[in-house]
């Protein structure tokens, strides 16, 4: 990024963001679900998606219905309509035999394949699997309704119930059956049901579907999964901290506007902008949670304390201007200017070279406040997976008025700006080169190793 913004300049690096974000939002991302009829791929097709069964206007294909899939069928995220969920039939039926298989799902639009079987794997599934490797697509063995095996067990056998050893059993009988199948690869047990998206292998299966995904479109599928997990809201922080520079740099080109005030009203808007698309991306925003507010029967006001700011506000303006450090608001922040003279000390600065140190200080306070305000959500949305998690699970009772317990920042050393010498930066006619200021600030901040 550093080397972009020195070959085409701070004014051009928002037309390269939105480029790039809008290349992550078009790349097409297809994901192949395979089992015979009655193994979950519907349920488990919604869960992925974050959709309950009764999200119907949402696009939640329809469970409780044993039916057989006679063609390929599209499900897309409702919120990355590039992301898209295949239910394909089993591979040897009649109406889909082996010889014409992969000419009859078009084999090569898929980018990974998961199999689902609440029973057995056949020589069939290994044969796909084969296929799979063999043009280097992943392909991952899913044995659903786990839940249901463990229900039975214990009914069955109410004194002596383990649960840990009826899944080495479980897995021990899939291994024996991979062998004779020729297979060996790892086994997923999983309940496809949305209030178990956490238990079992579920969680392990979609950190190893994200982080196998072929390369050139990891950062599309982990930008585009619905959040479902703590292990797919670790990626998307660590894929929205990396980017954190570069819309910095995007308040530093707003900094070196020479009217004052301007880099102020940018700071905010820009914060403000991405902490929505933070929101988003974790599921926190407020239709998410009205939505898991229904969905589990939780207090809306349970879920939103999480994200509340010290003054008790969850606006993303509310959450920017915190993480700005603006404690009184925009006024009182202005104010506090005026009546330290700051005025007539930028309206100085400008005339001086003042714009690149302007510039500079809008790049690092965007930058502090963007990742303190990326974990504060991130964290927010953890928390927000257990609180579900214990609804779902009937492991907590929620009232109107649930209690809350705050947690402190765990403080992070924050550099510290540092008086700028512009004489290095002055060329003919002693102007300054501001983006250089810009750019290099942004070097001593991060370091080499950590610009994009």
């Amino acid at each position: 990024m550093r080397e972009y913004i020195r070959q085409h300049g701070l004014a051009k690096l928002g037309e390269y963001m939105a480029e790039e974000e809008a290349k992550l939002r078009s790349m097409p991302l297809n994901i192949a679900v395979i089992g015979n009829s009655g193994v979950g791929k519907s349920t488990f097709i919604n869960t992925m998606r974050g959709l309950h069964p009764s999200d119907i206007e949402r696009g939640a294909a329809a469970v409780g219905v044993v039916q057989t899939t006679l063609d390929p069928t599209p499900y897309k995220d409702p919120s990355s309509p590039n992301l898209v969920y295949w239910d394909l039939p089993g591979v040897g039926t009649l109406q889909y035999p082996i010889g014409t298989y992969k000419e009859q799902i078009s084999f090569d639009r898929y980018d990974c394949f998961l199999i689902l079987s609440q029973s057995r794997f056949t020589t069939n599934d290994a044969w796909l699997a084969t296929e799979a490797e063999n043009v280097r697509k992943n392909c991952y063995f899913t044995r659903t309704k786990v839940d249901i095996d463990l229900a039975s067990e214990q009914e069955d056998y109410p004194s002596g119930f383990n649960e840990e050893a009826v899944l080495k059993k479980i897995i021990g009988n899939i291994k024996a059956n991979f062998r004779l199948c020729g297979l060996d690869a790892p086994v997923f047990l999983i309940s496809c049901k949305l209030n178990h998206k956490s238990r079992w292998d579920f969680p392990a299966l979609r950190a190893r579907l994200l982080g196998e995904f072929p390369i050139s479109k990891r950062a599309a599928i982990i930008s585009a999964m619905t959040a479902t997990g703590k292990e797919v809201i670790a990626l998307k922080y660590e894929l929205l901290k990396k980017k954190i520079p570069a819309w910095a740099a995007l308040s530093g080109a707003a900094g070196m506007v020479p009217i004052p005030g301007v880099e102020v009203a940018a700071d905010i808007s820009l914060v403000v902008n991405r902490i929505k698309y933070y929101m988003e991306q974790f599921g926190i925003d407020l239709p998410c949670m009205e939505r898991l507010s229904t969905t589990f029967s939780i207090p809306l006001s349970a879920l939103l304390r999480e994200i509340e700011t010290e003054k008790g506000e969850t606006s993303p303006r509310a959450l920017a201007l915190e993480a700005l450090g603006f404690k009184k608001g925009v006024r009182g922040f202005l104010k506090g200017l005026e009546i330290a003279g700051s005025t007539l000390a930028k309206t100085t600065l400008i005339t001086i070279g003042g714009p690149a140190i302007s510039g500079s200080i809008s790049f690092t306070s965007t930058y502090f406040a963007l990742n303190k305000v990326l974990r504060k959500l991130r964290d927010a949305a953890e928390k927000i997976q257990d609180i579900v998690w214990e609804a779902s699970t009937g492991r907590r009772q929620f009232t109107e008025e649930a209690d809350h317990v705050h947690s402190e920042d765990e403080g992070e050393e924050i550099a510290t700006l540092q008086p700028l010498d512009t004489t290095v930066y002055e060329g003919q006619n002693n102007e300054v080169d501001s983006e250089s200021i810009v750019v290099d600030e942004m070097t001593r901040l991060l370091g080499d190793s950590d610009l994009p």
